[in-house]
């Protein structure tokens, strides 16, 4: 079955289950790095929010043995477990000094995301792009909303202003966290999976371990790092979630050029295309305060 036939079945099927109150949706939508998924929504009457459940894993699944009832079964249970269960007032959306402490940023690849960054405020950081969204919980679960062009004519401010705002807010918002590389493997592999030794990597990523790379901006925080070890630091950014943070102890065991080599290796072979950051290590110097891309 291809993907066209598989989505139409899917579609059918739940437009069955939902009935006639009910509607069913299906469109492309571009993510971080390009990736276009196939996105579903299911609306109705005394909704006016729904999530957005996105088909292409599904359709993986699928391919990989699992029957279609099993799948319907999976995607209703989402809709139904992230969908309001009444409707949503979102007029203070349209309100800045009602959404500002809400404002956080990200960070995504600057030249790989050219076209969307056409409708989205941004920042160039490097060779990255400071981008901001705001949080919609408790109202929806897990909910953001991305900004865009239209929301700053809206609020009638620009970029530089939702950028000073996030900077306030993101370290508040989602506090950093900071553990040992080892630590980090166990919590995936298990402790029993994962060797003994020292832990000289740390990763970088907030609490809620979402869009974490972005703590490399959260003001002081390098430096505090930095200064706590004494030494200088190689950034490797693993994914826009996180950054692998090395102290540069050694210079012929940490050149930039290897640890790029490393960096593009996990970017193709183990992150998602759309979790994927950058081909670029970063060095931080606590001298000078300043963080640069070292190769």
């Amino acid at each position: 079955m291809t993907f066209n036939e598989f989505s139409k079945e899917v579609i059918n099927n739940l437009q069955e289950y939902a009935g006639s109150t009910g509607q069913i949706s299906m469109r492309e939508i571009t993510k971080n790095n390009g990736l276009v998924l196939h996105g579903i929504t299911w609306t109705n009457a005394e909704m006016n929010c729904s999530p957005t459940v996105y088909l292409d894993g599904f359709y993986e699944k699928y391919r990989e043995g699992m029957e279609m009832s099993e799948i319907m079964m999976k995607l209703i249970e989402t809709f139904e477990s992230y969908t309001p269960q009444q409707k949503i007032d979102m007029s203070f959306f349209t309100d800045y000094t009602q959404v500002k402490d809400k404002i956080i940023f990200k960070l995504i690849g600057y030249e790989q995301n050219q076209e969307m960054l056409t409708d989205m405020p941004h920042i160039r950081y490097q060779n990255l792009a400071v981008v901001f969204y705001c949080t919609v919980e408790p109202q929806v679960r897990d909910g953001i909303v991305m900004i865009h062009n239209n929301h700053l004519k809206i609020w009638n401010v620009d970029a530089q202003e939702l950028y000073e705002t996030a900077l306030r807010n993101s370290p508040k918002l989602c506090p950093a966290s900071i553990t040992g590389l080892r630590e980090t493997v166990g919590e995936i592999m298990g402790e029993g999976n994962i060797a003994p030794g020292k832990d000289e990597m740390k990763v970088l990523t907030n609490r809620g371990k979402m869009f974490g790379a972005a703590c490399i901006l959260y003001p002081g925080l390098l430096q505090e790092i930095a200064d706590g070890i004494g030494e200088n630091l190689f950034i490797l950014p693993s994914s826009i979630h996180e950054v692998i943070l090395l102290s540069d102890t050694e210079e012929a065991m940490h050149s930039g050029e290897s640890l790029l080599e490393v960096v593009k290796d996990v970017n193709r072979s183990v992150v998602d295309r759309e979790d994927i950051l950058a081909d670029s290590v970063y060095y931080f110097d606590r001298s000078a305060g300043t963080l640069r891309i070292c190769s």
